[in-house]
């Protein structure tokens, strides 16, 4: 789901950057006019850093706010996955690296359907020793919206406790935690204690 989410962050930081452009040409002559140079400077700064911090919290929360919204609408599968291997680095708004890696999983939906696909993830430490493992996955059979789910959001998310007990129930997976935070980080609960 990573690239998906940059399509969506790059639409977004598009529309902000028009938006921006927009008011400061409008804003541009009356405050030139009132308060002369000095106070188009002032102005032009505050807004850079409003258009920064709104900028920065669309690149931390967009998916975070996408998975969650998925969770609770109780559209999540289990997955194995069994391969990764390392796909392409991108930059980011920021230029800073992103290690962009392809992930072969096995898919399992809540109907008992099994499906073979490719998902890219953002990895932040590429350590994968404990593969093949299961992970939870947002699922709403779109093959382009799938991606790998925190821990934290299966254990805060109450709506979805009785589809992974049925899932714990049918296939007795042994996990990895997940951990997204500028990158996503996996660890065997084991090394995670």
């Amino acid at each position: 789901m990573y690239l998906l989410i940059q399509k969506r962050i790059n639409y977004i930081l598009t529309i902000l950057f028009i938006f921006l452009a927009i008011l400061l040409y409008i804003l541009f002559f009356p405050i030139f006019r009132y308060w002369g140079f000095t106070g188009m400077i002032i102005s032009f700064m505050i807004l850079i850093l409003i258009f920064h911090f709104l900028i920065d919290n669309v690149i931390k929360h967009t998916e975070d706010i996408i998975i969650y919204r998925m969770l609770s609408k109780k559209q999540i599968a289990l997955c194995q996955i069994k391969k990764v291997q390392f796909y392409k680095t991108k930059k980011d708004f920021y230029f800073r690296n992103h290690h962009i890696y392809q992930f072969d999983i096995e898919l399992y939906t809540q109907d008992h359907q099994k499906i073979q696909t490719i998902i890219y993830e953002d990895i932040k430490y590429p350590h994968f020793s404990s593969l093949p493992t299961y992970a939870y996955v947002t699922y709403n059979g779109d093959l382009k919206k799938i991606g790998l789910i925190s821990t934290f959001y299966i254990f805060i998310t109450p709506k979805i406790k009785n589809i992974i007990k049925e899932y714990e129930k049918i296939y007795q997976p042994s996990y990895v935690e997940i951990i997204k935070k500028n990158g996503l980080t996996m660890k065997s609960f084991i090394d995670s204690q």
